[in-house]
């Protein structure tokens, strides 16, 4: 009996033993790829969220300023005007109208990508009551440009736009240039000058070694 129990307890023991040394084997091989996963998801977020930071601090600014606009209308009655966030060659960064508070709609302005932009939706979604609403919105099925896709600078209230941290004439951002040549004109919608409201930083990728 002594013999027999003996035989065993050493074997559960040799055979816990290797399940235990399996796992943390497993687990040695695993942590290195867990570790990059989340280094990598940290690097995106932290090097790539600016646009999404933008447009929430224009949601909270944009929804305030309407609020307060509001408020002092006590002898007119709020309006419908639609208040337009433009931007240009940073369109296809735009996350969603979501990020834009109501009476907001994104504009395009004229920039060097020459493709067909996207038509905001109507009230209407994509029902058939959406073509009547549109009126003159035109689309193809070759992907070329379409003009009534853009407005003017001065339309805009506000301007989204990735900035170089290292940029010479040829490369300043077209929706700078619209804004220097408003600002020069005394743009109506800018009053003669615009004011960065929010400014947060993304990683240059061709400037980094």
């Amino acid at each position: 009996k002594n013999d027999e129990t003996t035989t065993k307890t050493t074997t559960k023991t040799t055979s816990w033993k290797r399940r235990s040394l399996g796992f943390y084997l497993g687990m040695a091989l695993l942590f290195p790829s867990v570790l990059l996963s989340i280094s990598r998801s940290f690097a995106l977020y932290h090097y790539y969220s600016a646009p999404l930071m933008v447009y929430r601090e224009l949601f909270h600014r944009a929804s305030s300023s309407s609020k307060n606009n509001n408020d002092q209308r006590t002898t007119t009655p709020a309006t419908s005007t639609t208040t337009y966030v433009c931007t240009a060659g940073e369109w296809y960064r735009f996350p969603s109208s979501f990020f834009l508070p109501p009476n907001h709609q994104l504009g395009f302005l004229k920039s060097s990508f020459t493709g067909q932009l996207p038509q905001p939706y109507t009230e209407y979604g994509s029902r058939q009551e959406s073509l009547l609403v549109q009126g003159n919105g035109k689309f193809n099925d070759v992907n070329e440009e379409e003009m009534d896709r853009y407005v003017d600078i001065g339309q805009c209230s506000y301007v989204v736009e990735l900035v170089p941290s290292a940029r010479d004439g040829d490369t300043i951002p077209e929706s700078l240039q619209y804004m220097e040549l408003d600002e020069s004109s005394g743009g109506v919608s800018s009053a003669g000058s615009w004011t960065q409201l929010a400014s947060y930083k993304y990683l240059d990728a061709e400037s980094t070694p």
